[in-house]
């Protein structure tokens, strides 16, 4: 090629290869957090469409905790994607001052720890009614979930006043995810003793109890791994941004999570239209 052509192409060429120094490889695992987030934000939009056709008479806190999750997930949706674009696009043309987080990055965060705690002091609820109202273990629940909101929310803090390496490298980041990991062993641990504890000896009655508690375990067991890989990537990243990919799935996995088991009962109630199952309101 004659060298008047590589004086063309050489700026072309650069322009679509990621700037190491300029963080495009340490923003390579929120790229993948964010295509695996849209998938998973897709789903969320099935499910509650399900939700609406499945459960019109269900109660009004079920129907406007569904609404602000879903709102809340979709804002989510938004700035994961233009963390993306502004990181990995816009980040190799301007150079932005180092303490400088954009505000889709702080709105993300807080989206991330709010939308956990909101779902997760549902369960409590859900917990505080198959326990027959247990003090102690509802306590611990919400203790554990505030919690991780409180250390979550000086993350975002924290990353808003000194850039998004404090953000990412902060020991809170890691309390946070651990202690949102106990807080899912807490709930799933809850759910599968006390539905155990009252199963009746019935076949039927059996049956859609084991249900019940396949979904909650199943969806635990996502959120925990989530919360755990957080933990284990925060430990071994090294002054890259590993977390940045669990994080960015997080917000949806509690959304699906909170839907699946909703709209579990749809099966709970085509078997048996006048069961009553001590979870949420199942009956017809």
């Amino acid at each position: 090629m004659p060298k008047d052509s590589l004086m063309y192409v050489e700026p072309i060429l650069a322009g679509m290869v990621p700037d190491v120094h300029g963080g495009g490889q340490m923003w390579a695992p929120q790229l993948i957090g964010c295509m695996i987030a849209s998938s998973l934000y897709g789903v969320a939009l099935g499910q509650s469409w399900f939700y609406w056709r499945a459960f019109p008479r269900d109660a009004m806190y079920i129907k406007y905790l569904v609404i602000t999750i879903l709102v809340l997930d979709t804002v989510h949706t938004y700035t994961t994607v233009s963390i993306a674009s502004i990181y990995l696009i816009n980040g190799r043309r301007d150079n932005f001052p180092a303490p400088y987080i954009p505000w889709q990055l702080n709105l993300a965060g807080f989206l991330v720890y709010f939308t956990t705690f909101t779902v997760q002091s549902f369960y409590a609820l859900r917990v505080w009614i198959i326990s027959a109202r247990n003090r102690p273990l509802t306590a611990a629940i919400l203790l554990t979930s505030s919690t991780c909101l409180v250390l979550g929310l000086l993350c975002v803090a924290l990353g808003a006043t000194s850039g998004v390496n404090v953000l990412y490298s902060t020991p809170l980041y890691a309390c946070a995810a651990l202690v949102r990991f106990v807080c899912d062993i807490l709930i799933t641990g809850s759910v599968v003793f006390y539905l155990r504890e009252g199963r009746t000896g019935i076949k039927r009655t059996e049956t859609l109890t084991q249900h019940i508690i396949v979904v909650s375990v199943n969806m635990g067991l996502i959120t925990c791994f989530l919360s755990l890989s957080i933990f284990i990537l925060y430990i071994v990243q090294h002054g890259q941004y590993y977390i940045s990919a669990p994080t960015a799935m997080l917000t949806k996995c509690y959304t699906n999570s909170l839907l699946t088991v909703l709209n579990a009962r749809k099966s709970v109630r085509h078997q048996d239209q006048v069961l009553h199952l001590p979870t949420l309101s199942l009956s017809t």
